[in-house]
Order: structure tokens, then sequence, then C-alpha cells
């Protein structure tokens, strides 16, 4: 019996062995362009897990099915089989691999750094050594097995707080309580360092390892303890609200939303159609230059409403931050019909605006009269590259260093209600109010021409649940695929979105029109607000446009030279 059971010990000890390097392999190939792997709890677990049942259950079948392959190939086509255990991963968990030459690269990695990882567990003692294996080769100097240890103490470490960081975030979804949380990734902290470190203290005594295992796993506790504290005291100056506009005024919608909104009243006779402008984000705000310009739609006869979408600029806040999101973005635009008391709107979307009126029209499609977007944010859920190497801020947005916010913006995807008790909602708009750059929104030559930022009443965390929600929502572009409302995109030269997704709307929809300007930025208007007028009055009121449409099927943009 007591023979079976260390059989079995065996066994499991094996495969943790397995599952550790699987783990650590995959950790680094994610690295590579065409492999990533969910920002989901435990994600790279559950990966490694299914990837080692399939190397334990199909790999040898496989071999067996495809072997004069592989001696004819002097074993190359083993490359292959591991690629295709890799997209058949794919298939049953959240890795994601870029087609199937991604895969074979990412087992041609994989072969190798399980060689080096397993290599290293040979010298440290944790597996056993096969008959081929160089006994010179593993038995290290002193020195060297020391560094070794030393390397795999701290990375023993290291996995033990993000660990212990996971399983906080796991337990955020069932409680918001700060007490528990941090009780909790602490005891975790202590349990798992001190699992490393006894394996790491294999070749001593009981007694010695014992001790050994207890200082460690006690100094690692202390530590991470320290640094909770450290980051809960941190404290983060809370910007003033937004500062009153007498043209301000709110509406109470059925939704549960109150909307501060700025209304412009046409110019006589008026249209029966009002203009509704959705501002970009997704956590901003209606801006002051955004209502200078877009009020002078009014002398084209239309009535032009903006409005500050709930939980930023002058709308309310909503108590519980899992609330905010697309879908209450679309309620909340459709109720303001409803306000409006008109059966059509017509939508001008600015950025993430752009990506909410698409998405509108794709629901809705009747009650939209002619839509324009301006540098729209992307419909699919593909990652996209952000090119600020095209704007007056060539690194993009700025670093915002506060502990505390970091955590929260962490910990909200998955518990909401803990990151609310970490960081508040006016806190968090340090986070994204620092970070902004409105010289992002302009060409290199013109940042003086950028527009004046001064506590606009930003909220991190709508811009947080707006793309968590975004990732959960349909595809918007099937439905749009027979919808024939007018739609005139623009995009600028030195727009940081990539042009593929000016080339993503064109495809979607049937009846656009599509106009670069050049030596323009993400805001075109900042620099080129006559011809922007004159595009948009030549869209609404079926006049000859001042410029010519692009056409083609490339990107206009020129190449960046660094």
């Amino acid at each position: 019996m007591i023979r079976r059971w260390r059989q079995l010990l065996g066994h499991i000890r094996n495969l943790m062995l397995r599952l550790t390097i699987t783990y650590i392999v995959l950790s680094a190939i994610r690295a590579l362009p065409g492999i990533r792997i969910e920002n989901a709890l435990f994600c790279t677990w559950v990966v490694s897990i299914a990837f080692v049942l399939l190397t334990r259950f199909v790999r040898p079948l496989l071999l067996a099915l495809t072997l004069p392959l592989t001696i004819t190939t002097a074993g190359l086509f083993i490359f292959v089989i591991d690629g295709i255990l890799l997209l058949l991963t794919d298939l049953l968990t959240g890795l994601e691999i870029a087609g199937f030459g991604w895969a074979i690269v990412g087992s041609v990695a994989m072969g190798i750094m399980n060689i080096w990882v397993e290599s290293g567990f040979k010298r440290l003692g944790w597996m056993e050594r096969e008959k081929e294996d160089d006994p010179a080769e593993i038995e290290s100097p002193g020195w060297a097995l020391r560094v070794l240890l030393a390397l795999g103490l701290l990375l023993g470490i290291v996995f033990s707080g993000l660990t212990a960081f996971q399983t906080g975030l796991a337990l955020s979804t069932l409680t918001g309580r700060l007490t528990v949380l941090a009780a909790a990734t602490l005891t975790t902290l202590a349990l798992v360092s001190w699992a490393a470190s006894w394996l790491i203290a294999e070749g001593l005594e009981a007694a010695n390892r014992a001790l050994f295992s207890g200082i460690v796993a006690g100094l690692t506790t202390l530590a991470g303890a320290a640094l909770l504290v450290v980051v809960a005291r941190d404290p983060v100056p809370t910007p003033p609200p937004p500062a009153p506009l007498p043209k301000t005024a709110h509406w109470e919608l059925p939704t549960g939303s109150t909307i501060a909104h700025y209304r412009y009243a046409a110019s006589p006779p008026a249209a029966d159609v009002p203009v509704v402008y959705l501002h970009d984000g997704p956590g901003f705000a209606v801006l002051q230059p955004e209502r200078a310009f877009y009020r002078q739609l009014t002398h084209l006869g239309f009535d032009v409403y903006l409005y500050d979408r709930v939980g930023t600029g002058r709308s309310s806040r909503l108590t519980d931050i899992e609330a905010y999101g697309i879908n209450g973005d679309i309620a909340d635009l459709d109720a303001i019909r409803d306000e409006l008391q008109v059966e059509e709107m017509i939508l001008i979307g600015q950025g993430f605006g752009a990506e909410l009126a698409a998405r509108y029209l794709s629901r809705h499609p009747e009650r939209v009269h002619r839509v324009v977007l301006i540098s729209p944010t992307p419909l699919s859920n593909a990652p996209i590259f952000h090119d600020y190497a095209r704007t007056a801020s060539p690194t993009g947005v700025n670093p915002v260093l506060e502990p505390r916010l970091l955590l929260a913006e962490a910990v909200a995807p998955f518990g909401p209600e803990a990151a609310q008790n970490l960081a508040s909602q006016a806190e968090m708009r340090v986070l994204i109010e620092g970070a902004f750059d409105p010289r992002t929104w302009v060409c290199p030559g013109d940042a003086d021409r950028s527009p004046e930022i001064a506590s606009p009443g930003f909220n991190g965390y709508v811009q947080l649940r707006t793309n968590i929600t975004r990732r959960a929502l349909p595809d918007p572009r099937p439905p749009l695929a027979d919808n024939l409302t007018p739609a005139l995109i623009l995009s600028a030269e030195c727009d940081y979105l990539p042009w593929d997704v000016v080339q993503e709307y064109r495809d979607a929809l049937l009846n656009e029109t599509v106009f670069y300007v050049e030596d323009a930025g993400h805001m075109i208007q900042l620099t080129h607000e006559d011809l922007m007028i004159g595009l948009i009055r030549s869209f609404l009121l079926d006049l000859p446009y001042p410029a010519e449409p692009h056409t083609g099927d490339q990107s206009p943009r020129p190449s960046v030279v660094p």
C-alpha cells in the first residue's frame, strides 16, 4: 500500500513538474507577435493543462499516423505535430494563434525552451536524469549551482506573487471586502512561496529545509503585506469637478442616467431631424473645442445636441460601475431620441463616438437619418496598433504612476465592487486625465493647436467597463451589410488609428463616402475647420463636395520614417 502511495505521489509530482515547465514555456512564447493568451484568471494554467493532456493522449496517435513523414524529414515533422497540438489548444482554451505558420514557430520555440528548462530542472535535481545525459554536463560546479538555485528561488518568489495576485482577483468576483481579499492574497503568497522554497532546498536536511522554507515564506509575506499597506495608503489628489456652464441642461432618462447636454437651436427654418454629437472616449467628455465647432451646424438649419455620456463630464455617475458599458450607452442614446420626440437623428461621432454611432445604427437602422464617422475606432475585437509616431506626441499617452489606481484598474474587470472600494470614480479621473495628451490629436507640427484640457470630468471606470463590454458584444458588421443609410467617413493623415479601421467601415457599410484629409490628426477640425464644415454641409444638404473622395483600396497615408 505504501509503495502504491509513493508511486501515486511520484506521478503527481511528475505531472506538476510537467505543468510547471509548460507554464514557463507558454509564458515565454506569448511574447511572439502571432501568439497571445487571453487576460483571464489562471488562463495560462488552463492552457498548460490542455496542452499537457493533448501531448499525453493525442500526440502519440499523431506520431504513429505520421511516422513515415517523421522518418523522411529526420524528425522535423514533429514540429508540425506540436504545431497542430497548439492549434487544438487554441480551439479549446484562451490561447490565440494567428495561423498555422505561427503555430509552427511556436512549436519550434517551445521545443528549444523545453530543452533549456528541463536541463535546469535536472541540474537542480527536480527531474530524473536520462541515461543519455552526460553526467559531466549535468553536474555543475558549486558556484554555478548556487547561482542557479538563487535564480530558481527568485523565480519561485515572483511566481508566488503572481499566483497570490490571481487568487485575489478570483476572490474579488465573490466579495468586495478589501480585508478579505488582502488576507487571501497574503495566505496564498505564504503557502506558494513556502512550497517554492521547499522545492529549491531539496538537498538540505529536513529540519534545515523546513527552517529555510519558513524564513523565505515569512519574509516574502511580510514584504507583500508592506506593499499592500503602501498601496492602500497611497494618497491620490482628486481633481475638482468640471466647472458649471450656463447653457448646460439635464435629461432624466428612464434608463436611470442623468445626462448633461448642450443644445444649440437652429437658424430658421429648422429641419425636422436634429444633429446629435457623440464624443470620443470611451471615458472622455464633451470638450470646449467640440462645442464651439459643432454649434456652427445651426447655420445649416439643424438643432445641435452634444451630451456627456453617463459617468463623464457633467452627467451623473452610476452607483455600480458594472452598469457602465456600450449597451447602456446605446440605451441612453435611444432614450435621448425619445426625449427629442423625433423618429430619426443625424449622428456625428468622433473616435469611439463614431463606433457607438455605428453600433446604434446596426440595431436601430430606421432611427438614423444620416451618420458622420470621424476617425472611428474599430468595430471588430481584433487587436490594433496605435501609431503615435504620426502625431505631435510620438510617445503616445502619458504614464500615470499611481499604484492604488493601477491596482483598481487591474481588479475592475473581475471585481467591480472591490475596485470601487479601492479607488472611487472621482479618483479614477486621475488615471485617464493624467494619461491623456491632446497632442495625440494633431500632426507633429501642430502641437500648439492641440486643445487645452482643464478638469474635463473623464472617468477611468467608464473607459475600462466599456472596453470590457465591447469584447462581449456581437459583431455589428453583419447587420450593417444591408443598411443603406448614407454615411460619411472622415480619416486623417496623422490619425494614430490604422487605416485598416477605415477599411473595416468601408467593407461594413453600403452607402458610404470616404474622405482622406492630409496634414490633419485624430480631431480633424482642430487644424482644418473650414474643410470639415464644408464636407459635413455638403453631406447633410446633398451639395457638391469641396474635395474629391478617396476611392482606392490602398492606404493613402505616407510611411512614417523613424
